[in-house]
């Protein structure tokens, strides 16, 4: 090739290389590409906003998550779970999960929680607080968990019912003087708010029907003057029944669980109530036993029927509770009672004085040696030949 010519090429080359520039291929990930498909799958019906994408993948924004990406690979991966999100968000629109049954234990738990956060408002004053104490004063800064930590009926109820008596207790130590808030009536010694008068540790305002008699000077312990709680009740089974074994507390806290498997209340709670008493009844005498007889005997077989087939029983922890230590009470007392022979045997032979001992030992072996010479006697007799 001439040199002319050859110059001639390289011109055209040049002229080429200028009209189309060389462009190097692309090399980071495509995120625009990827961030409008993933907006594309939003837009289908029902659509999906960016704050519920942003909810069901757990992050701030999404489209700063996915430009965060450096390879293609993690983008296509980012890529992919974001439209799976927007699929189940989409999913739980169409589908709503029903919300979480509430078992009977939770149910419970929560009406205890109600119920005690009732109470003090109708105790506390205008203040919301009950002798100038705030409610986690009283009660405890994590008073709820102690309820929610419960795990029978019977635990639960005696914990509301424990919480409510530190209520009353604490209303019970306000001045005597009116209330902040509340009624004022003449000072005659009764405090309280007309609401602590229907409650544990209030009194009746004067001319109160309840009271018994028009201006009674409350505190009495008159019906109808005393204090509102469940223990009235209680204390009044117990003098009914002349029980001597059972405590009032335990009656109260069988009650309760009682309250709370029964809630349609009428008939069936009475009907509940006398199958109670009744066995209680025979725990009552069982506990007071002294010894194993068969009056003992007979209560332990029934106590046990109880335990085996009682719906009650098995129903109620604090019922149940009751009728196992009877029958332990019982079981000892069947067990200790070949002691209790020795025992007393030995202890009359400690009483008696040296010379009944000596006297006593004397006749045992005059006794013995008074049978030795019969048996000789008869001995020889038989050894001698007949005449």
């Amino acid at each position: 090739m001439r040199p002319h010519e050859q110059n001639k090429n390289y011109l055209d080359q040049a002229h080429r290389a200028l009209a189309n520039p060389y462009i190097p291929p692309q090399t980071g990930p495509d995120h625009n590409d990827a961030i409008q498909r993933v907006k594309d799958e939003m837009q289908k019906s029902p659509s999906v906003s960016d704050s519920e994408l942003n909810t069901e993948l757990g992050k701030n924004n999404w489209i700063t998550w996915l430009r965060e990406t450096q390879t293609q690979t993690e983008l296509n991966a980012r890529e992919s779970q974001a439209i799976n999100a927007v699929k189940e968000a989409r999913r739980k629109k169409e589908n709503p999960l029903p919300p979480p049954q509430e078992n009977d234990l939770d149910r419970l738990r929560r009406e205890a929680i109600e119920a005690v956060n009732q109470h003090w408002k109708d105790k506390a004053n205008s203040d919301s607080k009950v002798n100038n104490k705030d409610q986690n004063t009283v009660l405890g800064s994590n008073w709820e968990s102690g309820i929610s930590g419960k795990s029978t009926p019977g635990e639960i109820t005696a914990e509301k019912d424990r919480l409510i008596k530190l209520i009353d207790d604490e209303k019970a130590k306000e001045g005597s003087g009116p209330i902040p808030g509340g009624p004022s009536y003449p000072d005659n010694g009764d405090s309280g708010s007309e609401d602590s008068s229907n409650s544990s540790g209030g009194k009746t305002p004067p001319g109160d029907k309840d009271s018994g008699k028009p201006g009674d000077q409350g505190g009495g312990t008159d019906e109808g003057s005393g204090d509102g709680s469940s223990g009235s009740q209680e204390e009044q089974i117990i003098q009914e029944e002349g029980w001597q074994n059972i405590t009032s507390e335990t009656v109260g806290t069988i009650i309760s669980e009682l309250d709370s498997i029964n809630t349609q209340g009428g008939k069936d709670k009475d009907d509940g109530l006398d199958k109670v008493k009744e066995i209680l009844k025979k725990v009552n005498q069982a506990k007071g036993k002294k010894e194993f007889n068969e009056l003992a005997k007979t209560l332990q077989e029934e106590l046990e029927q109880l335990q085996k087939n009682s719906q009650l029983v098995a129903q109620m922890q604090s019922l149940k509770k009751e009728v196992n230590e009877a029958i332990q009470h019982l079981e000892n007392l069947k067990n200790k009672k070949p002691q209790d022979q020795e025992q007393s045997q030995e202890n009359w032979w400690k009483k008696q004085s040296t010379g009944v001992k000596a006297a006593i030992i004397f006749g045992i072996l005059a006794g013995i040696i008074l049978i030795g010479v019969i048996i000789s006697q008869l001995t020889k007799k038989s050894k001698e030949p007949e005449e």
